[in-house]
């Protein structure tokens, strides 16, 4: 089974319809992991994330914005992908982890 991966250039995370738009997205796509970008926050929390992702229990790593100027978030679904690291810049963020397989 193949995983599915998406990117969004959001132009700000903050608004709860914001984060109803990515879930809806991650529902349509059945997404397992998204990439968001210029996302224009300072902190984002897993409670911020539980409303993307509902009951999926799921994990993020992100770079805060400055001066709300960029920011990213990875966020997966934790069933599908395992982080082993991660390294993060400014204006970069790169995962390494491991797929999982799913059995149907």
């Amino acid at each position: 089974m193949a995983m599915r991966l998406g990117s969004w250039n959001i132009r700000g995370f903050g608004t709860d319809n914001k984060k109803s738009m990515i879930k809806d997205l991650i529902r349509s796509e059945n997404l397992d992991m998204i990439g968001l970008v210029e996302t224009k926050h300072n902190e984002v929390t897993q409670w911020d994330l539980s409303k993307c992702w509902g009951k999926i229990q799921s994990d993020f790593t992100d770079v805060a914005a400055r001066s709300n100027s960029g920011g990213i978030i990875a966020t997966w679904n934790q069933e599908t992908f395992a982080l082993n690291n991660s390294f993060a810049a400014s204006r970069w963020l790169c995962l390494v982890g491991t797929f999982q397989q799913i059995q149907l």
